[in-house]
């Protein structure tokens, strides 16, 4: 069924990350007509949608996300980027469509990642999940993303809402069976007037629609949103029997974010990509879980919620010898 967990997935957005960090970021497009001010699409906000018409004398535009300058800290989270979305897009609705999203090199110039799509998103609108193959970056392409729009032989104007990437991260395990899945009508109250009457004011009864689709449905259809689900969701989870390399890095230096740490001799390792942890890849590239990502209850079906952690601290029992037990909520956003 749709609304179960089993073994979640999260998408931590790079972009966000870099932004917040400040470790710079920045955009520019070639062969586009702007319309609207394209680095909104590194906001995350899908349902406001941009439209970017393609020059007459060149059907294919390209967005260029520059991320920190290609060196030293900022190049190694580029290169563990395996994972790019195209977030609220209509690129179905007109001939020869393409989407991609490429590697970028120090002359600005696209480096093939090798990407793949996630199931159930190729061929339809309104949301393209790609897998980026972390195994073709490289110190010479680590400069950003390209993400790319082909329309061969068509002027319609391109529909955009937000573009994500950054590095996936899954679980290590199905969370608890005893979890809490609430669906939280938290803009619509209830009142009672002196005189007995129930009055209901809605301020919002569900999140925006995406161009009349449901967010995060890869679909051909529209007006599918009024019956889609109302209400917040979140979910209250907990992951027991975590080891120590489930929950922390080897080592907690300066950029342990990457594994990295500082050998008895003084010179640093590094270990990048390999052991993927809820500490370092999860809570710190999300900053504690304050920043949106993208949250899958269960890797095995295609269902998406845009969420951030409820609380911006983060604890780890000790339920055995080098076992431990963490607890988090998921509270869904928009």
């Amino acid at each position: 069924m749709a609304g179960t967990v089993a073994r979640p997935k999260v998408y931590i957005d790079y972009i966000s990350y870099f932004r917040a960090t400040g470790l710079g970021l920045g955009a520019v497009e070639t062969g586009v007509s702007i319309l609207e001010d394209y680095s909104d699409i590194l906001t995350y906000n899908p349902s406001n949608t941009k439209t970017f018409t393609p020059r007459w004398d060149d059907t294919s535009m390209k967005f260029k996300i520059f991320m920190g300058d290609g060196t030293g800290e900022a190049s190694k989270l580029v290169q563990s980027m395996n994972y790019g979305a195209f977030l609220n897009h209509n690129a179905e609705d007109f001939e020869g469509r393409v989407l991609n999203i490429n590697g970028m090199k120090q002359d600005n110039s696209a480096s093939s990642l090798n990407t793949s799509e996630t199931g159930g998103t190729s061929g339809l609108n309104g949301f393209r999940l790609f897998n980026l193959d972390v195994s073709r970056w490289n110190d010479n392409n680590s400069f950003g993303l390209i993400f790319t729009s082909q329309q061969t032989g068509s002027a319609t104007p391109l529909r955009l809402g937000s573009v994500i990437a950054g590095r996936s991260y899954t679980f290590p395990h199905n969370a608890n069976l005893s979890m809490n899945i609430n669906y939280d009508a938290d803009g619509i109250r209830s009142s009672r007037t002196l005189g007995g009457h129930d009055i209901v004011d809605v301020n919002y009864y569900k999140q925006p629609d995406w161009d009349g689709r449901p967010p995060f449905v890869a679909t051909n259809s529209s007006g599918l949103s009024a019956t889609s689900h109302i209400g917040r969701r979140s979910w209250a989870l907990t992951f027991s029997f975590l080891t120590a390399t489930d929950t922390f890095p080897q080592g907690m230096g300066e950029n342990f974010m990457f594994d990295n740490y500082f050998a008895d001799d003084g010179s640093e390792t590094w270990t990048n990509h390999t052991t993927d942890n809820i500490t370092s890849h999860f809570m710190t590239l999300t900053l504690n879980g304050q920043l949106g990502f993208l949250l899958q209850p269960d890797q095995s079906k295609n269902t998406f919620a845009w969420c951030k952690l409820r609380s911006n601290s983060f604890s780890v029992q000790q339920s055995a010898p080098n076992l431990y037990t963490c607890k988090m909520t998921f509270d869904e956003t928009w």
